[in-house]
């Protein structure tokens, strides 16, 4: 039980960054997901099809371990994400982040095709 209750947290603060990132497009996501019968286990179906680096991004920044359960943990900052990952800088990360964002809506509406 304390798993699914992760996964759908995990799903949720998933869900909020790409309406977030979405900006002017964010009603149209936002209805579109709406149209989705189990949202949660399409975003976890999507999820999952994500490379290991995509993942734990998603997991540091948005605060859960994708490889434990989806737990709750500190959410990273950017600068965090850039040192664990060998990046340079802070800005190098949250463009990782932000494409990974893009990419998760992306095939998010390919999933609901």
């Amino acid at each position: 039980m304390e798993y699914s209750i992760h996964k759908m947290r995990a799903a949720h603060l998933i869900l909020s960054a790409i309406l977030t990132m979405q900006g002017e497009n964010a009603p149209a996501f936002s209805a579109y997901c709406d149209t989705i019968d189990n949202l949660c286990e399409t975003v976890m179906s999507v999820f999952e099809k994500l490379g290991y680096r995509d993942r734990t991004v998603l997991g540091m920044r948005l605060g859960f371990d994708p490889h434990k359960g989806f737990v709750p943990t500190k959410v990273c900052k950017y600068l965090e994400i850039a040192t664990a990952f060998e990046m340079t800088l802070a800005s190098s990360a949250s463009r990782l982040f932000h494409r990974i964002c893009r990419r998760f809506a992306a095939s998010m509406l390919e999933a609901g095709r």
